[in-house]
């Protein structure tokens, strides 16, 4: 699949810690919040400043950092259909808390 991917960990239904170790907020809309763990966001494409928002595509979570990495190889050796990329068109994969 093309785009852009980062493994996060959220920590509560607004905060995460992105690769770098920084904390962001992050918005999905309808005040929907993620499970705790970390996750593979995926955007379509790059931009200077990527937003944790809805505009990306959630996978997780999983239970440890190395269960995310296995994922982004996964996600990144998938065929580079028109099928495949749809999936990013905002359809995430995740548990939502309320």
């Amino acid at each position: 699949m093309a785009g852009v991917y980062e493994i996060v960990r959220v920590l509560d239904k607004k905060r995460l810690r992105n690769s770098e170790s920084q904390v962001h907020d992050y918005e999905l809309g309808r005040g929907r919040g993620l499970a705790p763990g970390y996750y593979v966001v995926a955007w379509r494409s790059a931009s200077k400043e990527l937003k944790y928002d809805s505009s990306a595509a959630w996978h997780g979570p999983y239970g440890s950092r190395r269960s995310a990495l296995v994922m982004l190889g996964i996600l990144w050796t998938q065929p580079k259909t028109p099928k495949a990329e749809s999936r990013m068109s905002g359809e995430a994969t995740f548990t939502a808390v309320a």
